[in-house]
């Protein structure tokens, strides 16, 4: 895995995290910011869409199925939420089947993660699932309290999206900075943009 690249997952998950939240505070305090929902959805669909193909390069295809796969859902949900609405193909049972559809992709993305016993990441593909399969009855069958409590979930799965970020990004933090002398080569220079000279060992007698 080329980790030089940097972990793309930092802006990936924390832009997901933000539309979640949007989402979430739509649907739990007021109908009346659906607007600032499809920007928020356009957002996250652009950050992890270039998140995943970021992973692709560093050679993490779990991550990369991960934020991709979200990524261009949400492409299409943009899409879905602005011009289907102008040509008058978004109807309750349409938008509801399209975000229930997406559970089974993610089912199976979330087993490897439970198979490692990653608890976070887990926890975190867990409380999407359950937004989804929330919001996405709750759409369907036109059911208000459904969808109330997928915005619950979507906080939570928000905040759990984040702690992810945020760890990602303490993580690459150390990475990047913690780099000493003896790490240099061509590709990672010395503090100071010095390349380190390696001292021949001494000859033996």
């Amino acid at each position: 895995m080329n980790s030089r690249l940097g972990d793309s997952s930092v802006f990936g998950l924390s832009t997901f995290g933000f539309a979640l939240a949007v989402r979430g505070t739509q649907l739990t305090l007021s109908s009346s910011i659906a607007g600032a929902t499809v920007y928020a959805v356009l957002v996250a669909a652009i950050g992890e869409t270039l998140a995943g193909l970021w992973a692709i390069a560093r050679g993490d295809g779990y991550l990369a199925g991960i934020l991709t796969t979200f990524g261009l859902w949400l492409f299409g949900y943009y899409f879905f939420l602005t011009a289907g609405m102008a040509a008058g193909l978004v109807t309750p049972k349409a938008e509801g089947m399209y975000v229930l559809l997406l559970i089974v992709p993610l089912a199976y993305l979330t087993v490897p993660a439970v198979r490692a016993r990653r608890a976070a990441l887990s926890l975190a593909l867990a409380a999407v699932l359950l937004t989804l399969l929330s919001v996405g009855l709750g759409a369907y069958f036109s059911k208000s309290a459904l969808l109330t409590t997928g915005g619950y979930l979507s906080l939570a799965s928000a905040l759990l999206v984040w702690f992810l970020a945020a760890e990602a990004a303490q993580k690459s933090f150390t990475l990047a900075h913690s780099a000493g002398p003896e790490d240099a080569g061509p590709s990672n220079p010395a503090p100071g943009g010095q390349r380190a000279i390696v001292q021949p060992e001494a000859e033996h007698a």
